[in-house]
């Protein structure tokens, strides 16, 4: 039985991909492989691989989730290194906390870890949301040119999806396997 790479992510609008993806073309200096366009999301919990029984489980209490969580907006407001200046990896999108996505979260995660049978165990690490631009090449931080860019961009959330995620040599390509209204949306 085939198992699929899952997770469960925020994807974004058109326009919303549209402005993140601009920052290649204003920071060439950047030594990095930018994420395509398409493939741009905030990641809410990976999952790993699951089987088609796994997954079905999985939509069941994702749905639940989805009902417990009114839309919400959500904001990103400056772009830096991560996961952090010390010891970057990639440049992020990063955005603040908010009680709402929060809520979100930690919902899906007390309901994925009580229900699907040790599928999941919840991220010890604070959460911090984040949209991942660009990966560093092999690259040492005194040759990184500076970053640190602050902006505005928001939009409303009234969905998350469970994502598949098929590793090529191009990079990740990423498919939608079902997506969950939040509240009475």
């Amino acid at each position: 039985m085939k198992k699929q790479r899952v997770f469960v992510a925020i994807n974004f609008p058109e326009k919303v991909k549209n402005q993140l993806f601009s920052l290649r073309e204003r920071r060439p200096d950047l030594p990095a492989m930018f994420t395509k366009r398409d493939s741009l999301h905030l990641t809410l919990a990976f999952l790993g691989y699951l089987d088609d029984e796994q997954i079905i489980a999985l939509t069941t209490v994702l749905k639940e989730a989805a009902s417990r969580c009114e839309p919400f907006d959500l904001a990103l407001d400056s772009i830096s290194y991560g996961p952090s200046n010390e010891k970057p990896r990639m440049v992020w999108a990063r955005g603040p906390a908010l009680a709402p996505l929060d809520a979100l979260k930690q919902n899906m995660e007390k309901l994925l870890s009580e229900s699907v049978g040790g599928l999941y165990t919840p991220d010890s690490r604070h959460f911090s949301p984040h949209v991942t631009l660009a990966r560093l090449k092999n690259c040492h931080l005194q040759k990184l040119p500076e970053i640190n860019e602050r902006f505005k961009l928001s939009f409303p959330v009234t969905s998350f999806e469970l994502m598949e995620s098929e590793l090529k040599r191009s990079g990740a390509e990423y498919r939608v396997l079902e997506s969950f209204p939040l509240g009475n949306f």
